[in-house]
């Protein structure tokens, strides 16, 4: 007798949203200075989790739809048309690769993350099941509790395979 399981993936949608209109993408350089606590691209959201956790609307809805197998999880994989897949279990084996501390008064440290590094071993980056309670309060992971949601930032454009405009 063969058993048979089946196995039930969800797919979330990746949704960016913005006051402007995006025409087709063309390629751009992204860099982010030393002390920004986010990577600069084109960010997304996993689902509908940004609307839901914002005030305000945006004028324009768009669902990102990316190139077949562009992720990794391996943070030791290097692949600049890859994006690095960040899940709760990976978050502090990212951090210590790529942080920079800043010695605060007392005992206190502030960490970035080297985004420049990161923005040229990788294509971008998503923050997969993003849960910071157990980081709360510590300066050290400052950067982050900015992400604030399940959510991505891609900077290299390649990677993305269309763009639809859902409002």
């Amino acid at each position: 007798m063969i058993a048979t399981i089946l196995t039930t993936f969800i797919i979330m949608s990746l949704i960016h949203m913005t006051n402007k209109i995006i025409h087709p993408l063309k390629e751009k350089k992204y860099s982010s200075q030393i002390g920004n606590y986010k990577p600069t691209g084109l960010w997304y959201s996993i689902g509908d989790t940004w609307e839901e956790f914002i005030q305000w609307k945006y004028q324009y809805k768009y669902e990102v739809i990316l190139q077949q197998d562009c992720y990794t999880v391996n943070i030791d994989e290097v692949n600049p048309l890859k994006i690095l897949q960040i899940s709760p279990l990976t978050m502090k084996q990212f951090h210590d690769k790529y942080k920079i501390n800043m010695e605060l008064s007392g005992s206190n440290v502030l960490s970035f993350i080297d985004w420049n590094i990161v923005q040229e071993k990788y294509g971008g980056i998503e923050f997969v099941e993003y849960d910071n309670t157990s980081f709360m309060g510590n300066f050290e992971y400052l950067w982050f509790l900015t992400i604030d949601i399940s959510s991505g930032c891609i900077w290299n454009l390649k990677l993305i395979k269309e763009i639809i405009c859902l409002s």
